[in-house]
């Protein structure tokens, strides 16, 4: 019958097990685990990991690829305001 019979923990979290297999006692020294999450000073000194992929580009493609946010709802409000021209003089050339 296999079980724990005795589980002793010194101060230097060092624990012993003591298992019975077989009428055989094997002693087997772990290390305490910790579980809770580190606080503080301690989590801010992790590396922080930067990807950087170098890539050689056309300047067109560099200027589209930093100013799209920008570019990009400039563009649509264009477009839709070409269309709606378009349309206006469609409308006044079958009215007159």
């Amino acid at each position: 019958m296999a079980g724990v019979i005795c589980i002793v923990a010194l101060a230097t979290y060092d624990c012993f097990v003591y298992e019975r297999i077989g009428g055989i006692i094997n002693i087997m020294s772990n290390k305490k685990k910790r579980n809770k999450k580190y606080h503080g000073s301690v989590t801010a000194s992790r590396p922080t990991i930067f990807k950087v992929s170098a890539v050689k580009r056309n300047p067109v493609h560099q200027w589209w690829l930093d100013h799209k946010r920008v570019a990009k709802p400039g563009l649509i409000a264009g477009g839709i305001g070409i269309v709606l021209i378009i349309t206006l003089i469609g409308i006044i050339d079958l009215i007159w």
